[in-house]
């Protein structure tokens, strides 16, 4: 796809028309219905904020020399760092001690807005792989979903849904970001009514003891002004990374009407808003190969 392509596309989306008549001018652009229903799975453009998102991959064994020689190959920017929280407008690699494993980084995108965002994230994940990255129990994939568009009851319906969905997730997790996990501990150990009962999100925040390490991260909005999801498993499979990316943001979307009241325990009973039948398949797969 050329960048005009990219532009084109990226502007359609960013629009204010009718999804029916943007749906025609991407199919007029080349894509397929598909990847039609992909795109608006991943973007939301009410009132022309598109979703945002941040990724961060844990991984080890990666030769940092010829992962930034790769990624400068590939026109993306990107800088080695000493550890820091800050959102930066490159791609960058950190230390991180949490994982076990020679040659430890954590790379961490830029906020991720448009179709190239995606695409150059697609290029690192490609330059991790041929530079040896690995993954292990000890790593994982954190995504921050910026909320520039989402009111207080929609945080806390995020926080909800997820904790009655979480059965039916863990199912498709590998089995070390599943229970015991202390870098992203379940929701099921607090207590729902009080999550029900929350009237801002420092309330929320006192739930889960500020503590950052759960599967849904209750304090990284008032860091970041995000919502981090914590409890994906480490990979550098770019497919894996942008479905999950998709789940999230159909799931935000999703959450901004819904609210659930009783767990689900099944792949194929999360809310088709959240998982449509191809991706109720694909995580079924996901879940047989993990059991």
């Amino acid at each position: 796809m050329t960048t005009k392509q990219t532009n084109q596309i990226y502007k359609v989306l960013a629009s204010a028309e009718p999804k029916e008549e943007k749906t025609v001018k991407l199919i007029e652009l080349g894509l397929s219905e598909s990847e039609v229903r992909e795109l608006f799975n991943l973007y939301e453009t009410e009132n022309d904020v598109l979703f945002t998102m941040g990724v961060e991959i844990e991984c080890y064994g990666v030769d940092k020399a010829k992962f930034a020689e790769l990624c400068r190959a590939n026109n993306v920017e990107l800088k080695i760092e000493n550890y820091n929280h800050e959102t930066s407008p490159h791609f960058k690699i950190v230390d991180d001690s949490s994982i076990i494993g020679d040659n430890a980084i954590e790379c961490v995108t830029p906020v991720l807005k448009n179709l190239a965002g995606f695409d150059n994230l697609k290029k690192v994940c490609d330059a991790l792989n041929e530079s040896g990255a690995k993954v292990n129990k000890s790593t994982g994939l954190h995504v921050h979903t910026g909320l520039q568009n989402v009111d207080f009851e929609t945080y806390k319906n995020c926080f909800i849904n997820y904790y009655y969905l979480e059965p039916a997730i863990d199912k498709f997790m590998a089995r070390s970001r599943r229970e015991n996990n202390a870098f992203c501990r379940s929701l099921k150990s607090k207590s729902i009514e009080r999550i029900v009962n929350a009237q801002s999100k420092v309330e929320i925040e006192s739930v889960f003891n500020n503590d950052r390490y759960h599967k849904l991260n209750p304090v990284s909005y008032k860091r970041h002004n995000t919502l981090e999801f914590r409890q994906h498993q480490g990979t550098t499979d770019y497919t894996k990374i942008y479905k999950w990316l998709q789940v999230i943001t159909a799931f935000v979307s999703w959450s901004k009407k819904h609210r659930l009241d009783h767990f689900v325990t099944e792949i194929n009973d999360i809310p088709s808003g959240i998982l449509d039948k191809s991706f109720k398949n694909y995580y079924n797969k996901r879940a047989a190969a993990l059991s």
